[in-house]
């Protein structure tokens, strides 16, 4: 269940619980597994990971076994979406995905005409996803129909404001997306019509957050901006210490945010700082994701962050190898998250529960070659020497996937 009281820029993709609690203490690792590219997203459903890898998308359950893989036409550079039972992915080359949940079959492919850098936002019975500029057209936001990735509307944006589109996000009928350059727009959500639109003093790469009445989105021009929802005019500013093009996050009555050099609990309501923590992180996501009573964050040297959501103070540090590329996601009191090194990790604050879960799934990547049915052949591979796990629906499987033993096929 979403929780309703933490709103991020884009709740179809990445989410906190409602049930989770947070990690107390310092993490130890339940798994990891290190792809030969990049983690570029991450979303969850009930049972499973997915994670957007070079051209692929992953699906795992949660001990780090792995279901299924599709191999998209191209790239992914972000976050799938997942809802009603299928995971939503958009390509460099401008195909737009839907695949089922459950064997990564493809349910329809729509083409955008070019490179799709936004993770979808998905409401109600439409698609909405971006595009950027490119031979064919000026950078475009499209809607596509859910059930058959039918174009409903598209939006383009004038080409010489167009910088980088942010991801878009879905609430009280609109549509809310960045040009990338200096200027947010509301759209509606049915037709595809402009509203309004706001403009800061410099780029953002900051997706809004939109809670109730207000949609909040950070600067670089140094400010974090409150916008009333329905109109667009401003409700406050705040000025941090540096550019931010963290995406926010709202808590009840408290908004976080980061700057390229500090991470911010401020008053939803009228911007006043309530702490303030320094990080002097350069790389990586630095948008905070907040569950229970922490805030987790990529902070310096390659590290994730646990702050005390109250008081901002650090309660831990965690070493990753590279700066992390995603978003945590919390499920099951375990957090997940990549880094640019190809890393998936999964920590977990309890250790006996941690040995059960433990499956050893380290430094190997488990698929070599592409199938036609997403991930699935008919081809027999003997069982492992050490289990006796079968491999016969494994890709050319490289190690075991149940006790982690290096099997030759």
């Amino acid at each position: 269940m979403l929780n309703q009281n933490a709103r991020m820029f884009n709740p179809t993709h990445r989410f906190s619980v409602e049930s989770q609690s947070s990690l107390k203490s310092d993490p130890i690792v339940s798994w990891s597994n290190t792809f030969s590219e990049i983690v570029n997203g991450l979303a969850v459903s009930e049972d499973k990971i997915f994670a957007a890898i070079g051209g692929k998308l992953i699906s795992l359950k949660y001990d780090g076994t792995i279901d299924w893989r599709f191999v998209a036409d191209s790239k992914v550079y972000s976050s799938p979406a997942v809802v009603g039972g299928c995971v939503y992915i958009g390509t460099q080359n401008g195909n737009v995905y839907a695949l089922d949940v459950v064997n990564g079959e493809e349910k329809w492919c729509a083409n955008i005409g070019e490179s799709s850098t936004t993770s979808p936002a998905v409401m109600n019975d439409t698609v909405y996803i971006g595009c950027n500029r490119g031979e064919t057209n000026s950078g475009k936001v499209w809607a596509l129909g859910i059930s058959d990735g039918n174009v409903q509307w598209s939006f383009e944006f004038d080409p010489y404001q167009i910088y980088n589109l942010t991801d878009p996000t879905v609430a009280n009928g609109l549509l809310y997306i960045s040009n990338g350059n200096d200027t947010i727009y509301a759209l509606d959500a049915t037709h595809g019509t402009k509203q309004w639109t706001f403009e800061t003093g410099s780029i953002m790469e900051s997706s809004p957050a939109v809670v109730n009445e207000s949609v909040y989105v950070g600067s670089f021009d140094e400010n974090v901006y409150a916008l009333d929802a329905k109109r667009g005019s401003l409700q406050w500013s705040f000025e941090t210490d540096n550019g931010s093009y963290s995406s926010p996050m709202v808590l009840e009555d408290t908004l976080f945010t980061s700057s390229q050099t500090s991470i911010y609990a401020l008053n939803a309501l009228n911007g006043a700082e309530r702490w303030s923590f320094e990080h002097k992180n350069k790389s990586g996501d630095r948008s905070p994701v907040v569950v229970d009573d922490t805030v987790y964050i990529a902070g310096s040297d390659n590290e994730l962050w646990a702050l005390d959501v109250d008081s901002g103070t650090l309660q831990w540090t965690f070493d990753t190898n590279g700066y992390m590329t995603t978003l945590p996601v919390v499920v099951d009191n375990d957090l997940y998250f990549g880094t640019s090194e190809g890393t998936l990790y999964a920590l977990t604050g309890d250790t006996e529960e941690s040995v059960s879960k433990a499956n050893k799934i380290n430094d190997t990547e488990l698929y070599t070659t592409k199938t036609d049915q997403g991930g699935i052949n008919t081809e027999v591979f003997k069982p492992c020497s050490n289990c006796g796990e079968s491999l016969s629906e494994y890709d050319n499987p490289t190690f075991c996937p149940k006790c982690g033993k290096r099997d030759p096929v």
